[in-house]
């Protein structure tokens, strides 16, 4: 028996002389596994694809009989990979959008008591014209003020975003998708500036009222009408944030699912909570708005042509 084993043991050809053992096989695959999985941790995906393709060669180049098989697992851990890096890169946007929407559940509630308020105050209000204009801007200043104590946690959230949906593309190892979330999501043409364009833009609604109750019948009207555009443009600001919003959103979360591999549906948790969070801020600028035209008073010393304010609709205004 032991020559038996002596002589099998004889017919067993030497290996190649670059050959790569076959424990060095399992290895690296197990190497490359788990540099697979390592994005999960945070570390780079594109260094794991890297991994991935230089295991691949060399299996290839030392096994090809197997390569088939050992590529195997290496591949389900890679694609389980970016599907879970995908998976929890919609989990911390969708985390996060979710603050965003708590803050702004507030705004359209306001502002529709906002509404009837001014409707209200407007339709008891006695005496002069004057008075009746005097009391129409008390009206809009205290209705600004509450609008924007409802507006500022939305963009103090929104700062929050800024801040952490860069950081998050990091950890998936999409560094360039950051850095152009970084800037879009930020001040000025970014998301960030659009929204404080929005409580910028009331600001300068209520200050086209200042003195409007001491004001000849003529630059009364005149204020009533800059009022008038004023609201406009506070409804044309939420319309870019609303339209900046949604394509910020859907223009990462896209790119990111091209880099990860995986279907854009990945992420469409957190681009549901994008929309879910625009009509909510559309909802409350439009009941502000359309209160603070319907609570406009008649100008009557005026010249006729002149007409009521507030029965000249603003365009995009909700109806009401």
């Amino acid at each position: 028996a032991a020559s038996a084993r002596t002589a099998s043991a004889a017919v067993v050809p030497p290996p190649p002389p670059d050959a790569v053992a076959p424990q060095e096989v399992s290895a690296t695959v197990a190497a490359a596994a788990e540099a697979a999985e390592a994005v999960i941790e945070g570390q780079s995906l594109a260094q794991a694809d890297a991994t991935s393709v230089a295991t691949e060669r060399l299996l290839e180049k030392q096994f090809p009989g197997i390569l088939r098989d050992a590529l195997k697992g290496m591949d389900s851990a890679m694609d389980t990979a970016k599907a879970t890096a995908a998976a929890l890169l919609d989990s911390a946007l969708n985390s996060t959008l979710s603050t965003v929407y708590q803050a702004a559940l507030a705004v359209p509630t306001t502002a529709a008591g906002l509404r009837q308020g001014m409707v209200a105050n407007a339709q008891s209000a006695a005496g002069t014209q004057q008075e009746r204009l005097a009391n129409f801007q008390l009206a809009v200043d205290g209705a600004a003020d509450q609008f924007n104590g409802k507006w500022h946690p939305v963009v103090t959230s929104l700062q929050t975003l800024h801040s952490t949906v860069p950081a998050a593309l990091r950890t998936a190892g999409l560094s360039s998708v950051a850095d152009d979330a970084e800037a879009t999501l930020g001040e000025g043409d970014g998301l960030l500036g659009r929204a404080q364009a929005i409580s910028n833009e009331l600001r300068n609604l209520t200050a086209t009222l200042d003195g409007v109750g001491n004001s000849t019948p003529e630059v009364a009207e005149q204020k009533l009408l800059e009022t008038q555009k004023e609201a406009q443009m506070f409804v044309d600001e939420a319309d870019n944030f609303a339209d900046t919003f949604l394509d910020r959103i859907a223009n990462f979360t896209d790119r990111a699912a091209e880099q990860l591999g995986v279907p854009r549906g990945s992420f469409s948790s957190s681009q549901e909570m994008a929309s879910s969070i625009v009509e909510q801020v559309l909802d409350g600028v439009h009941e502000l708005a359309s209160g603070i035209e319907e609570s406009a008073p008649h100008n009557d010393s005026a010249a006729p042509h002149s007409g009521a304010v507030a029965a000249r609709p603003l365009a995009g205004f909700a109806e009401g």
